[in-house]
């Protein structure tokens, strides 16, 4: 049984880690492209949705260094306060204990967050298209 288990989490976090990659390359790479794009065909007004992942994809282009460091701060903070305190110390031991269950709980969160963000991204990619065909459809 345990052997399926980790087998299990293997393959959940790889299908996180390649839903969220692929959700990352689609806001760095793609999406510019396709606001450029709208922006060319002459659309002035954006759906909401477009315009929340339009500003993450400009923070992520723009000031991508600014989310590396807040994470390596947030990592390097979390370590010390593990380490140092009596608290952070009985965390970590009951962490080592459940590892298998956490690692699956992890994997399975990930593969969920990877499955919601891929559809959310492309709906507000596509999204700008129902305006671009009204603004044409109009006389």
């Amino acid at each position: 049984m345990r052997g399926r288990r980790d087998w299990l989490v293997i393959v959940l976090g790889m299908v996180a880690a390649l839903l969220l990659g692929l959700a990352l390359i689609e806001l760095v790479v793609v999406y510019p492209k396709f606001i450029a794009l709208y922006e060319e065909m002459g659309v002035q007004e954006f759906p909401v949705p477009t315009l929340i992942f339009l500003k993450v994809s400009h923070a992520l282009v723009g000031k991508w260094w600014v989310g590396a460091l807040l994470l390596m701060g947030l990592a390097s903070a979390g370590r010390l306060l593990v380490r140092r305190t009596a608290v952070g110390q009985r965390w970590w031991g009951q962490i080592r204990e459940r590892r298998q269950q956490i690692a699956l709980a992890a994997a399975v969160s990930g593969a969920v967050l990877g499955l919601v963000a891929l559809p959310l991204v492309w709906l507000s990619l596509f999204l700008p298209m129902v305006s671009i065909h009204a603004q044409l459809a109009a006389p």
